[in-house]
């Protein structure tokens, strides 16, 4: 991997998902994600990709780039941590009733200890919810990512979460074969939407 902090240095306000995939998705946390529910939004960027506004929830971002977090108009508190340097999580135990980590897993070398420490923050049966698809930034991501096919990437994903002590009922879902929006950029290549693969899974009410 390149080094994190030289490259998240540079502020990247853009989409990381067609406005088709980036509205399935929204749907799909709409499903989980309720207004007043305490949410943290994980390796967060300028979007959090849920509906609605400010006000209807109490959302943590914690990524790498100030400006990016600034510009992000949901999140109540901004908080700036290198997962990748420490994967604790400086926040109490039992304290969100959710965490999103969307399109950014792929950058985690220690994906297991970050999970372990989702799963010590979330509340009892709180949620987690991962969602992977076909674009990242090229050199970011771990070496064997490229390599594998979309399924394999939730596979893997599925995997992390049987790592975790403490979480159940796993669940994944895909999205796939929504017409790509003809004003993206990637028209051109692709005339299917980016697809999602999301992996969710809840903090058993009592950890053995």
């Amino acid at each position: 991997l390149n080094d994190d902090a030289s490259f998240y240095s540079k502020s990247r306000i853009t989409h990381h998902l067609d406005s088709r995939a980036r509205k399935n998705l929204q749907e799909i946390h709409g499903r989980i994600v309720k207004p007043g529910m305490k949410v943290l939004d994980l390796m967060a960027s300028w979007q959090s990709h849920l509906s609605g506004k400010k006000t209807d929830f109490k959302l943590t971002g914690i990524g790498m780039n100030i400006d990016e977090l600034e510009a992000n108009p949901l999140l109540s508190k901004k908080v700036i941590h290198n997962l990748n340097d420490s994967p604790l999580l400086p926040f109490e135990s039992s304290t969100f009733d959710v965490v999103i980590c969307t399109v950014s897993v792929e950058y985690l070398i220690n994906p297991v200890a970050v999970l372990e420490e989702v799963q010590r923050i979330l509340k009892p049966e709180g949620i987690v919810i991962i969602t992977v698809s076909d674009r990242w930034f090229p050199g970011k991501e771990v070496l064997f990512w490229k390599d594998l096919h979309s399924f394999e990437r939730q596979g893997y994903c599925i995997q992390l979460l049987h790592r975790v002590a403490g979480f159940t009922d796993i669940r994944s879902e895909s999205v796939r074969g929504y017409p790509r929006p003809e004003d993206d950029k990637h028209f051109g290549t692709s005339v299917v939407s980016d697809p999602l693969f999301t992996t969710w899974a809840k903090k058993r009410e009592t950890v053995q």
